[in-house]
C-alpha cells in the first residue's frame, strides 16, 4: 500500500489535546482529511496552523455522519486505499507498516487495546465468537475503494 493510495480521514469533535500528535504520527502512510465535527475547543485553530486538509461541520453531526462526509470527499480523490482513524490517540499508527504487503482486501480492521465501555467489550466479544471479528467497533479501519464504490451510501443529508 503505497503513501499516495491512501486516504485517511481522522473524524474529530474537541480533540485538541491529541490532534496533532495523531496528524504527525500517521501523515507518513497517506493524505490526511481530518473532518471536525463542530469542535468547541481549539481543534479548529491547530487544524488550521497544520495546514492538513479538513472539513468542518458546523453543527454536531456525529461520529457516523463525520467519518461518512470524509469518506465521501476521499471517494472523489481516487485513492486505492481510504482509511479512518480516530483523533482520540487510541489507535498504534504503526498499525499501518504491518499492511506493506497486503494488497488484496475489501476491509481491514483494526484493534484496540482495551475498550472504553462494556457494551463494546461484549459486542466484542460474541463478534469474535460468531465471526472472528475482535473488534468491530475500531475506529481504524481501512477499506478497499472498490467496495465502497459499490455501496450506495444512503445519508444524503452529508
Amino acid at each position: 500500500m503505497g503513501r499516495f493510495s491512501l486516504g485517511i480521514v481522522i473524524p474529530a469533535r474537541n480533540e485538541e489535546k491529541t490532534i496533532k500528535k495523531v496528524i504527525d504520527s500517521i501523515k507518513k502512510y497517506g493524505d490526511i482529511l481530518v473532518v471536525d465535527d463542530a469542535s468547541s475547543d481549539k481543534t479548529l485553530s491547530i487544524l488550521k496552523k497544520s495546514k492538513i486538509k479538513y472539513l468542518r461541520n458546523y453543527s454536531g453531526k456525529g461520529y457516523e455522519e463525520t467519518v461518512i462526509k470524509g469518506i465521501k470527499y476521499l471517494l472523489k480523490k481516487n485513492y486505492k486505499y481510504i482509511a479512518t482513524f480516530d483523533a482520540d490517540g487510541e489507535h498504534d499508527h504503526k498499525f499501518f507498516l504491518k499492511l506493506k504487503n497486503i494488497t488484496s482486501f475489501d476491509l481491514i480492521i483494526g484493534q484496540r487495546k482495551s475498550f472504553n465501555r462494556l457494551s463494546e467489550y461484549l459486542f466484542s466479544f460474541i463478534t469474535h465468537l460468531l465471526f472472528n471479528i475482535k473488534d468491530p467497533l475500531s475506529g481504524l479501519k481501512i477499506y478497499n475503494t472498490k467496495i465502497l464504490k459499490k455501496i450506495k451510501i444512503k445519508n444524503e443529508n452529508i
